[in-house]
């Protein structure tokens, strides 16, 4: 299955309602397979702030992940993947990434046998 290169360009907008059109892109663009694997923070302002940018950037796949030192046990998708597609609109980009439910780090540590390179990072 192919998928189509498609941008989408506003034609106009009201308080109400917007008009856009999808245009076919000539060349096509490809998106790094990356994914990031990241423990949402206590201010969920800035793990909102940082799928934006995840976005923006064409990243895959967010995996967020519950550790032994995470301050936030749970998450509303809901909330978070509107402010994915908010992003997707404002920057332009077509392809909306993929977010999945919040994971434990072992079980993601289990599940990652099918990743072709594992990086780890701490502050």
């Amino acid at each position: 299955m192919e998928m189509a290169h498609l941008r989408w360009q506003k034609l106009w907008m009201s308080q109400k309602s917007f008009g856009f059109k999808l245009n076919r892109l000539k060349n096509k663009i490809v998106t790094p397979d990356l994914h990031i694997a990241i423990a949402p923070t206590k201010n969920i302002d800035r793990f909102e702030f940082f799928l934006e940018k995840t976005c923006e950037i064409g990243i895959r796949k967010v995996i967020p992940i519950r550790t032994r030192n995470s301050e936030r046990k749970e998450i509303k998708l809901d909330r978070l993947q509107k402010n994915l597609i908010s992003a997707m609109k404002q920057s332009g980009h077509y392809y909306l990434p993929e977010l999945t439910e919040l994971t434990d780090f072992k079980q993601l540590l289990k599940d990652a046998g099918w990743l072709s390179a594992k990086i780890y990072c701490t502050l």
